[in-house]
């Protein structure tokens, strides 16, 4: 057992197992034949410049 990686040990398949080439072009291609509505996890960034604080400006 001290030779297995440990995704080996978990039972992770290996990419080409998996066939990561075509990993995308399948999923696809399924979600079509099927007409799946297919969602991402949303992911929601923001951006804000704040004015300084008064103490900072010297006010």
């Amino acid at each position: 057992m001290a030779d297995q990686s440990a995704a080996e040990r978990l039972g992770i398949p290996t990419a080409d197992e998996i066939g990561i080439d075509t990993l995308a072009e399948r999923l696809c291609r399924e979600a079509v034949e099927q007409r799946a509505c297919v969602m991402t996890p949303p992911f929601v960034g923001a951006w804000t410049n704040m004015p300084p604080w008064p103490e900072a400006a010297g006010v």
